[in-house]
Formats: C-alpha cells, sequence, structure tokens
C-alpha cells in the first residue's frame, strides 16, 4: 500500500509541470512560420470552451469534445471544440490541453462582441460623410459617383448579425445565389466530407444554436448592427427612398454569426469566411467586429481568403488602444489582405475611442454620426425616420472602405479577381491628406473621388509593413509584408543606435544597407550584424517603382542588453536588508548602469535605485515596515537597448532571523528548483519538514533508479522556468508551496 501511494505521489509530481503552467512547444500560438507565446492578455477575454488542434485524426487522446459544433472546413483542418474541465478556469484548461499528447495547439474559442456602439446626440439628418458643402472632411463621394455608382458584380460579404434582406433600401442589394445547394446534393457533398448549405439563396446564418435564428438559410439580422453596415456599403442609391450607400447597387452576401446580443464565437466567423472565399462567393469580406486574443484558427481562414482573391476590411475597434502595442483581432492578423480603419469625426480629426496604430491601422474614414439602414423591428435612439438610424465607431468607417474597394473593382475592367492586391494598394495610395496626420499608416482620410480618378500609372508604391527581425547565427533575418505588386525595387537601410551619441536614431543615422533589392523580396539576411551584448539596431525599408519612392516602413527596432549580473543574495540585518551580488566580467564595456527593485509582500515591483555598473552590494535601510516579506530584482542596462534579464532574489523578511532560511543563502538553489523557491522561503512552520521529506524522496527513492534519475534531470531542466513564471504571478507561489507542502508531509507519513 505504502509502494502504491510512493508511485501515485510521483505521478503528480509527473504532472505538476503542466498544471503549473510549463511553457514548452506545445504551450504556444502559431501563426503563420512565427510562434507566439501564450500571454497574460490572451486570457483577458471572454470564451465558453476552447478550440484545440489535434495532431492526427488518429490520436489516442480522448477527450469531450463537440465534433457536430464546428464547420466541415474548421474541422478537416484537425480543429474541435474542447469543454473547459470542471473545476478549472480558462488559462488553467488551455495549458493542460497544450500539454496532452496528440493536442498541437489549444487556444481560447474567443467570444466575439461588436464593436462598441456609442449614443448619439441629433445632428444633421443627412450623410454627411458622403459629401457636405459646409464640411471638407468627408470621403467626396459625388465626384466618384459621375464615373460609376454600380458595384453589383463584386459581392461583398458582411461578415455581422446579418441583414434585414425585406428593408426598402437593401432588398435589391441582397446577394443572389447563381448555384444554390439542395438537400438532394448533402449526401453526396457530406460523404466527401463537406459541408452542406440547402437552399442558401441569400446567404447564411452560422450562429451556433444562441439565436432565435438558428444555423440556416435565414440570415435576418434580429441585432440592427449588420443592416447598418450594409447599408454603408449598398444601399440602394436614385431610388427616392431613404439614403444611398457608397455603392448605389451592390450585391451583399449576409454571413451571420452575431447573435441578437452582438456576440458570437470565433468558431462562427471562421466558417464564415471560408464559405464566403470558397467557391468565388466573395470578393470582399467587411468585418466590423473585434476582439482580445489572436486565433490561430481565425487567422488561417483569412489567409485561406487571400489564396482566393479575397480582401478582409477589419474595424480598429473602439478601445482608443495602439494596435502596435495592444493588438485587437481580426485588424492585427499579419496578413497582406487585410485593410484596418480607424473612425474620424465631423472635423477630419481621428475619433477618440478609435483604435490607432502607425504599423497596423492602414487608413481612416468617417464614423461619426452616420446615417445608415436599420431594421424596422429595432429601436434606434437616433433616428430620423422608421428604418434609419444614426451610429458612431470604427464599424461604420471599415464598410466606408469597404464600398470604396468594391466601387474601383467593379470600374475597372483591367481590375480581375487575381488584382485584389492591386485594389487594396490603390485604396491606400489616394488618401486624402490631414493636418495632423492621423496615426496610421497613411496617415490620410479615404477619398472616394481621387480612388476612381487616379491613373495608377503615376501612383508609387505602398510601403512594406509588419518588419520584423530576428538575431540568427548567420546575421539578423529580416521579415516583411511587400503590399504593392507593382515595385521594382526595396531600398534597406540600418542604424546602429548602440554608437549615437543620445542611444536613439535620427535620420541622418541610417545607412544604406541595400539599395536595388528584388522588388518582390520579403525577407533579407543582413550578415554583417551581430546582436552581441549592448548593441541596437534599427531597420527601415522603402519600395521603389517609374513613379518614384514609397514612404519608409516603420522603424524596427532589435536590441541586446547587457548580461544581466548573477549570485544576488539578501541579508536581513540590524540596519536593513543586505544585497551583495556578482557582476559580469564585460559589465565595464557594456552595461551603463544597475537597476534594482523591490516588492514589498504581494504588490508590484516598484524601483528602488539605480546604481553604478561596478556597484556590487547594497543596503536597503528598510525603515519601520514592521514583518514583511521582501524580494528583489536586478538588472543591468544600456540606455540604447534597456534592461537586461531580472535576477530575482529569495523572499527575505523586515526581521533578522525570520527568514525561514539560512540568511545568508545564494539564490542560485532558488533559480534551479521549484520545490526550494516555493516551499524555501515559507514561513510556515511545517514547510521544512516538507521540504526535508520531498528531498529524502529524491535521493532515495529517484535516485536510485535509471529511470528514476532520468525523472530528476528532466525536473531540473525545466524547473527554473517553472520558477521564473511563480515570480512573475504571486498567486502561484502561495499555491505551489500549499500543494507541495502537503505532498512532502504526505511522503512523511507514509515513510
Amino acid at each position: 500500500m505504502r509502494r502504491s501511494l510512493e508511485y501515485m505521489i510521483l505521478c503528480l509530481c509527473l504532472l505538476a509541470p503542466a498544471l503549473s503552467g510549463q511553457e514548452s512547444a506545445s504551450s504556444q500560438h502559431h501563426q503563420g512560420d512565427a510562434v507566439i507565446p501564450l500571454t497574460r492578455d490572451d486570457m483577458a477575454v471572454e470564451a465558453d470552451d476552447i478550440l484545440i488542434r489535434l495532431r492526427d485524426e488518429t490520436t489516442a487522446f480522448v477527450i469531450a469534445t463537440h465534433r457536430d459544433a464546428l464547420g466541415p472546413r474548421t474541422l478537416r483542418r484537425g480543429w474541435r471544440r474542447a469543454q473547459i474541465p470542471p473545476g478549472m478556469d480558462l488559462e488553467s484548461a488551455i495549458l493542460w490541453y497544450r500539454q496532452q499528447p496528440g493536442v498541437a495547439h489549444a487556444e481560447p474559442n474567443y467570444r466575439i462582441r461588436l464593436t462598441a456602439l456609442y449614443p448619439n446626440d441629433p445632428l444633421f439628418s443627412d450623410q454627411w460623410a458622403l459629401f457636405d458643402t459646409e464640411n471638407p472632411h468627408h470621403v467626396r463621394a459625388p465626384g466618384a459617383w459621375g464615373l460609376s455608382t454600380d458595384a453589383t458584380q463584386i459581392v461583398v460579404g458582411v461578415l455581422d448579425s446579418g441583414i434585414d434582406h425585406g428593408h426598402e433600401d437593401l432588398r435589391d442589394s441582397i446577394w443572389q445565389n447563381p448555384n444554390p445547394q439542395t438537400e438532394a446534393d448533402c449526401p453526396g457533398r457530406r460523404s466527401e466530407g463537406l459541408e452542406c448549405y440547402p437552399d442558401d439563396h441569400n446567404g447564411w446564418s452560422f450562429v451556433s444554436n444562441r439565436s432565435a435564428n438558428p444555423p440556416g438559410n435565414d440570415a435576418m439580422d434580429d441585432n440592427g448592427h449588420g443592416t447598418h453596415v450594409a447599408g454603408i456599403i449598398g444601399a440602394r442609391g436614385d431610388n427616392a427612398l431613404g439614403i444611398t450607400g457608397i455603392s448605389w447597387q451592390a450585391s451583399l452576401l449576409p454571413l451571420k454569426f452575431l447573435a441578437a446580443d452582438g456576440t458570437g464565437h470565433v468558431s462562427d466567423a471562421v466558417e464564415a469566411i471560408y464559405y464566403a472565399a470558397e467557391a468565388g462567393r466573395a470578393h470582399i469580406i467587411n468585418a466590423s467586429y473585434e476582439y482580445r486574443g489572436n486565433s490561430q484558427a481565425e487567422y488561417e481562414a483569412i489567409a485561406y481568403a487571400r489564396e482566393q482573391g479575397v480582401i478582409l476590411v477589419a474595424a480598429a475597434g473602439n478601445s482608443g488602444l495602439d494596435l502596435d502595442q495592444s493588438p485587437v483581432f481580426p485588424a492585427a492578423h499579419r496578413l497582406d489582405n487585410i485593410i484596418v480603419v480607424s473612425a474620424s469625426t465631423r472635423t477630419g480629426t481621428r475619433l477618440r475611442s478609435s483604435n490607432f496604430g502607425a504599423d497596423t491601422v492602414h487608413l481612416s474614414a468617417p464614423g461619426q454620426d452616420i446615417l445608415s439602414t436599420w431594421p424596422t423591428t429595432r429601436n434606434c435612439s437616433n433616428s430620423p425616420a422608421a428604418g434609419y438610424c444614426r451610429q458612431t465607431g470604427t464599424s461604420m468607417a471599415a464598410p466606408m472602405v469597404t464600398g470604396a474597394a468594391a466601387l474601383l473593382w467593379a470600374h475597372d475592367p483591367a481590375l480581375t479577381r487575381a488584382d485584389w492586391k492591386r485594389v487594396r494598394e490603390r485604396v491606400l495610395l489616394t488618401v486624402a491628406p490631414t493636418e495632423p496626420p492621423h496615426p496610421t499608416l497613411t496617415g490620410g482620410l479615404l477619398d472616394l473621388s481621387a480612388l476612381l480618378h487616379t491613373d495608377p500609372a503615376t501612383l508609387p508604391p505602398f510601403q512594406p509593413t509588419h518588419l520584423q527581425g530576428t538575431g540568427t547565427s548567420s546575421g539578423v533575418q529580416l521579415e516583411w509584408l511587400n503590399n504593392s505588386p507593382r515595385t521594382d525595387y526595396l531600398e534597406i537601410q540600418r542604424c546602429l543606435r548602440h554608437q549615437t551619441a543620445e542611444g536613439r536614431c535620427e535620420t541622418n543615422d541610417f545607412l544604406p544597407l541595400v539599395t536595388q533589392a528584388d522588388g518582390q523580396l520579403t525577407q533579407y539576411l543582413d550578415s554583417s550584424a551581430t546582436l552581441s551584448e549592448a548593441t541596437a539596431y534599427e531597420y527601415r525599408i522603402r519600395a521603389g517603382n517609374n513613379a518614384g519612392l514609397s514612404s519608409w516602413s516603420p522603424a524596427l527596432s532589435l536590441e541586446t542588453p547587457p548580461l544581466p549580473p548573477s549570485e544576488l543574495t539578501v541579508e536581513s540585518t540590524g540596519q536593513g536588508i543586505r544585497l551583495r551580488w556578482r557582476n559580469h566580467p564585460e559589465h565595464a564595456e557594456h552595461a551603463q548602469w544597475l537597476q534594482l527593485d523591490r516588492r514589498i509582500g504581494n504588490s508590484a515591483y516598484q524601483a528602488l535605485a539605480r546604481l553604478s555598473p561596478q556597484a556590487n552590494t547594497y543596503l536597503d535601510p528598510v525603515g519601520d515596515m514592521g514583518n514583511v516579506q521582501l524580494r528583489y530584482r536586478l538588472c543591468a542596462g544600456h540606455d540604447a537597448t534597456g534592461c537586461s534579464e531580472y535576477l530575482f532574489s529569495r523572499a527575505v523578511s523586515t526581521v533578522p532571523g525570520n527568514d525561514g532560511r539560512t540568511r545568508d543563502a545564494s539564490s542560485d538553489d532558488r533559480e534551479r528548483c521549484l520545490v526550494s523557491a516555493a516551499l524555501g522561503g515559507s514561513r510556515h512552520a511545517r514547510a521544512e519538514t516538507a521540504l526535508a521529506e520531498l528531498r529524502r524522496f529524491r535521493d532515495e527513492k529517484l535516485a536510485a533508479t535509471d529511470w528514476g534519475r532520468q525523472i530528476i534531470a528532466r525536473y531540473y531542466h525545466i524547473s527554473p522556468t517553472l520558477v521564473r513564471w511563480m515570480d512573475r504571478h504571486a498567486a502561484l507561489e502561495s499555491l505551489a508551496s500549499g500543494g507541495l507542502m502537503a505532498l512532502g508531509l504526505a511522503l512523511r507519513e507514509i515513510s
């Protein structure tokens, strides 16, 4: 019995890394070839369940998945919906699923909400955003309408809450499926693993059993948002009724995935994107929604749409965020078939609530007090007439751009489905400048008249974007999105920021690295760069052709801070807390300063002192704090690179002798061993007993066998990662301490 219990406890030890949140190859997002670690922002989301990707269909891992709750395209790519196991929160469940055999990836099935719709004060009843004789900050639609008003040959998917297909200003603009499926088609399609959409004459509802309109061929809008978006794109014009859209005649494909309450699941949006892209159904998809997180499933769907020649126009969102620093999706997916749109006001400035981003958001369009269609069955607080409503937000700005792209695509006979990148580029190159420039890639405002009137041969290329770099043994590998099919050559420049006088790069500090690179390149290896200690590089790139040069891309910054100090020790004395450490031998050459921070109890770290790079000791006088636990962290820094990785101390008491450990013990053991980190600094009376028992079990049981020694080696390999993770999440320390103490005391009882 005792031996069985010991092996049961050993099994629990083996599972501990998964339950503790160990980072591994499977605990990461994969987007394209990039690896995206799970972050706390991923958990700042709403999700009812989890999307997992299986490595193959024959995996032995069996879980409670909802196979029927996903569409066939998502299923064919190995995705499943999985429940959050009882007793686990979202974060723990994702980390647990990522550790299971046969699971390649796990992510929240993000619950999506509409971009916020703000209440409006009554303003003008006309559509100022399209034309206003007293306001220059509109899109100059009448000038474009002199050339074209008809975009019926360009199918626009409205990925939203549906469309009121009976509305007087929309019923003649709803997409008519030239090849609707029938019930008779379904057995054959399903035998081939394909979904069937019987009688999909006018689009489809993908909502997962959370609406009065269940999945099926009725994509009627029971919220209002989708109808408002649809009217901006293509409300019937010149019909003596209501309003006009950007396109007077349109072909609007309802892709309903949001329920009546304005929420939906990313899995439903994914299936709708596949539906719109397959079989050439849509040319453009309008996505006026946002969510925090980063769905690999959605990324793959939009990438598939790109392969089919589909542009996705995404609202930037309405949180007032810089998307370069705080991304929301789908706007922040790194794909060159996406156009991201922020909202402008009547005065031409950025709408205060609109998200922005100089390397993520492309342009602005009017988004304040926008009059459009509205279901007559839904109330609107700012309605000049039944069936019409004014709304504000980037949800209104995005369809302005969608309608403009559709009108251009339909107007220019030289633009085929394969020319989606040319359509996108012309939208971006013909914006109207604003003063000051908006914080976007173009800095300007949608200009419909310029879009249709400008000869594309006179336009330089649009600049490359999303410049990224990685240090390798061969140099710095650069990658970027090439946004122009008309680029003849590329120029790449580099600045050595660590060699500048003030640790920052001015225009004159950038020097040519490449002047005539192939115009269609999307990567380059800078073999002369070495990301050694205390170095900082900045890169920028631009495109050129016979018409001129693009703007420079936003600069990419790559830095390698100095190496951190080592062997940080802390000692509680009568004068305060004495800290000692060892500096790296090259600090004198590379580090400009040391930064020491302190944490009191479970509070956040606060800056304590900026020290000379030669300093190797510090006395924290502490003052009258009473008996509290303190922790310290130390880094080496350079003005051009910032701080190194932090070196963390163990916990120390402000009262000498109350540490619960030898007072001058090194942090090395704590950094190497999760058990020592969790129990060594504990003030619990039985912590030392539990720690001793766990060490006895290691030395007497595990170390006595080959497989046990392998377990010990693996434990010490992953333990530093777990300790660093625990240091950054204060609540986990008490959880780990309590669990390990219970385990150690249980071993003592059976020994």
